[in-house]
């Protein structure tokens, strides 16, 4: 019996954006931050349904309130604070920039690092693994050969599940690849490259010898 162990990368373009983001506002009183933060949130809902965005792709929290003391001790108040968190998609990327600018000209200043997502992620995940198990013949069928002898048929197959195998679409991963974009000599008017997703597979093998 030999066994092998094939690995393949696959690169897949991003088609989606998540985000996340915080409507936070304050005031003298609950009443005062909770109605700025409300004539935010709907102005911010308005913007972003008119950009082109899908009601079911933005989601919002509850609101939270907090008290901010000048002196805890005394209790005595700052101010009153309200935040609204939103999680919205974006599914067309070309549009990723214009939201942004978009959503920073109407007070949002903290804005979360995006997450790319591929729709495309099962059948990039099938062709990394096709790929991965003819490597891992391939391999046994030299080795053999050198021996002189000959691969049979499989006795057993594992996939190999790690933390190296992004199937976990991130940032990082994301951000590599835009680097990689960028060094074949494409550019970008507006600096905003895509890029592509790596996608990994491992699979372990192994194959009954036969003798020449």
């Amino acid at each position: 019996m030999i066994s092998t162990r094939g690995t393949a990368t696959v690169y897949v373009e991003p088609d989606e954006a998540l985000l996340s983001f915080t409507v936070l506002t304050h005031g003298d009183g609950l009443p005062e931050a909770r109605t700025r933060n409300s004539e935010i949130s709907s102005k911010v809902i308005t913007y972003l349904k008119g950009a082109g965005i899908d009601a079911k792709h933005i989601q919002t929290q509850y609101l939270s309130v907090a008290i901010r003391y000048k002196d805890y001790r005394n209790k005595e108040t700052l101010f009153y604070e309200a935040s609204q968190s939103f999680k919205i998609c974006i599914t067309n990327l070309e549009d990723y920039e214009e939201i942004i600018m978009g959503l920073l000209e109407r007070g949002i200043e903290n804005l979360s690092s995006p997450t790319f997502r591929s729709t495309k992620l099962r059948e990039t995940k099938d062709e990394a693994r096709r790929k991965a198990i003819v490597a891992a013949r391939e391999k046994a069928e030299m080795l053999a050969n050198e021996l002189g002898q000959k691969i049979g048929t499989a006795y057993s197959i594992n996939e190999v599940v790690s933390e190296n195998n992004r199937w976990a679409i991130n940032q990082n991963a994301y951000s590599n690849a835009t680097v990689e974009s960028n060094s074949s000599g494409g550019s970008s008017d507006s600096g905003f490259a895509l890029g592509q997703l790596e996608i990994e597979a491992s699979i372990d093998v192994s194959f009954h010898l036969i003798k020449e």
